[in-house]
Order: structure tokens, then sequence, then C-alpha cells
């Protein structure tokens, strides 16, 4: 293989890995508008019409889970860390309470499920309170025990998106 050659298989690879980014991000969000004198962009992301499941991003390294559900009362929802992977948890419509607290002052209920990688925790320390609407995220890592799907007053209908990295 010449030089050109390899200059030809890096081109094509940078622009096959560009081609990639640009349809996962046509993929994800819709532009709403577009302003050519200030060069601005507003999009509106598409998870809410994405199907409840579990999306490959990165193969097992960083996915995306979607999901819809009833919120709990706070003392209903259960407490949890993992070992491997970071959350970023993005509230694509409804409301909840999600709660923080070191993973290291929280009293575990169980072992730690490895196939899951999640530990469950009880609720004797009130943690940190956050209430999250539509458009609001929270990022845990492995090392921060978290409480989602607790209601922000009433319980109602939560979709959800769950990005899971991988940190090993």
């Amino acid at each position: 293989m010449g030089l050109a050659d390899v200059n030809q298989y890096n081109y094509q690879r940078i622009h096959d890995d560009k081609l990639r980014e640009s349809i996962c991000v046509a993929a994800t969000v819709q532009v709403t508008s577009f302003d050519p004198a200030k060069m601005t962009v507003n999009v509106q992301p598409l998870s809410k019409h994405l199907e409840n499941g579990k999306y490959e991003i990165d193969g097992k390294d960083v996915y995306a889970n979607v999901m819809s559900y009833t919120t709990l009362p706070w003392e209903e929802a259960k407490y949890e860390a993992h070992e491997n992977y970071s959350d970023i948890q993005y509230v694509v419509s409804g409301a909840e309470t999600m709660t923080y607290a070191p993973a290291d002052t929280l009293t575990p209920t169980g072992p730690y499920d490895a196939q899951k990688d999640v530990i469950k925790f009880d609720n004797s320390n009130p943690g940190l309170k956050v209430p999250c609407q539509a458009g609001d995220f929270m990022i845990f890592f492995p090392w921060d025990g978290h409480k989602p799907k607790a209601a922000s007053g009433e319980p109602c209908e939560v979709k959800k998106v769950v990005v899971k990295i991988n940190e090993k």
C-alpha cells in the first residue's frame, strides 16, 4: 500500500466518521429554525418520538434506554447506584424529582447485581431533591446514589431517555 493509498484510506475513514456523526445527529434532532445572519440553529429533540427500548450508540460502551412510566411517591421510589456506567437522565415529557446522595452514605438493601450493574439502597437518607421537568437532565456518576421516578407533587406519566456511558 503506497502513501497515496494510505491518504485515501485516512480521508475515507474521516469522511465516513463525519457522515455517521451527521446521521446520528439527524436521527435525534429536528431543525426548527435557522438564522443565517446570526449563524444559529434551533433544534428540537426527536427523542419524544422514539419507541421505548434500548438504542446502541457505541455498542455496550454508550447506549440509550428510552422509557415511559408513572412516577411514584418519593417514599416508594428507590435509590440506586452503578459500578460501571454513568447516567445522563433526560426528561422528555412529564416531571419528576430526582434525588442525589453519595453512594457511600446510603444503606444497601441487597447485593450488587453485576448483570444489571445496579445496587439498590433504602430511603433513610433524604438526599438532595431536584425537581426536573421536560427538557431537564441530571448526570450521575458511578459513585453517585440517585433516585429517579419520584413524583414532583402528584404522580404523572414521564418519558425519559437515559444515556449510559461505560466508565471502565
